[in-house]
């Protein structure tokens, strides 16, 4: 699921337990989905500014409906019944950081290695047991 629960318009309990409905005991999800609350949008939210954007009217690319914290993410997959096999937070994501004066991509990598949780983007693994 490269990519894909931000863009799910309902409940992803329920895009989680269908999958699980299908695999076979042991079988895997790989989870890769944007950090809702990766350092750049922290900053936003300080400043009064909402760092999402809306949902869009073009019923065929409607955006993301919604984006998960890491937490959320690990209590979805738990409440469905998976094991969490793994949980990183990675900056897969992020051109504009390779735009950014040097100093911030500094101050940025600086607090991201020290607070992984800062970074853009997270993935997780959930095994049926």
């Amino acid at each position: 699921m490269a990519e894909v629960v931000e863009h799910v318009y309902t409940a992803p309990e329920l895009v989680f337990l269908f999958l699980k409905s299908i695999l076979k005991e042991g079988g895997l999800i790989v989870c890769q989905t944007p950090n809702a609350v990766w350092f750049p949008r922290r900053i936003q939210m300080l400043r009064g500014v909402h760092p999402f954007e809306s949902i869009r009217c073009y019923d065929k690319n409607p955006g993301h409906f919604r984006e998960y914290t890491g937490s959320e993410l690990r209590q979805i997959g738990e409440a469905c019944g998976f094991q969490i096999l793994l949980h990183e937070f990675r900056d897969y994501f992020g051109p504009e950081l390779q735009t950014t004066l040097r100093p911030k991509r500094l101050l940025y990598k600086c607090l991201t290695a020290l607070f992984p949780a800062l970074r853009s983007g997270q993935t997780i693994v959930f095994r049926l047991p």
